[in-house]
């Protein structure tokens, strides 16, 4: 019974933290390592953490004789998905306070559930635009499924709903 209950003396967080500090994982941990060392869930520990908006994965492990090994891996936005948060490379939504940091992140927006299509979509554009030196400001997906993107030159891009891709494409090469 009393090695079940051995205490975590120390929590051990690595992984490049720009938005997370390593006192917020300790405290949303700390309550979770009441049982012991050895009687702990892991899985638990890593669900709360991936839960934490700003963490996209998290590796949680034990190291002989107290120590928990906490590797985080932080969410990287690459767009501003209107007033709520962000979405990742995956295209998840994550909602967090906006700081004038991310401003620059291009603006996407569509109806619920479009996000993970939106990103695709500016990810194809962005790839097609390089080169070219232009950047998307915006890209939106209107309620009738059309794909407008705005560029840093202030030109506004109507694809339509229908051969998004083929569409940009033709717009590069006039370009």
């Amino acid at each position: 019974r009393y090695v079940w209950s051995l205490e975590v003396a120390r929590i051990a967080v690595s992984g490049k933290l720009d938005n997370v500090s390593v006192a917020s994982i300790e405290a949303l941990v700390s309550p979770q390592l009441t049982p012991g060392f050895l009687a702990a869930d892991l899985d638990q520990i890593r669900q709360s953490l991936e839960s934490f908006p700003w963490i996209y994965a998290a590796n949680v492990r034990r190291r002989w004789p107290d120590t928990l090994d906490i590797d985080v891996v932080e969410q990287r936005p690459i767009a501003r998905w209107g007033e709520q948060g962000f979405l990742n490379h995956e295209g998840d939504l994550f909602v967090v306070d906006q700081s004038p940091r991310w401003h620059p992140l291009p603006q996407l927006s569509g109806p619920v559930g479009s996000e993970a299509m939106l990103v695709r979509r500016y990810q194809t554009l962005e790839a097609l635009l390089r080169g070219t030196g232009r950047e998307i400001v915006s890209l939106q997906l209107d309620e009738i499924g059309q794909y407008i993107a705005k560029l840093d030159t202030g030109v506004a891009l109507n694809f339509g709903a229908d051969h998004f891709v083929s569409r940009a494409r033709r717009f590069v090469r006039l370009y």
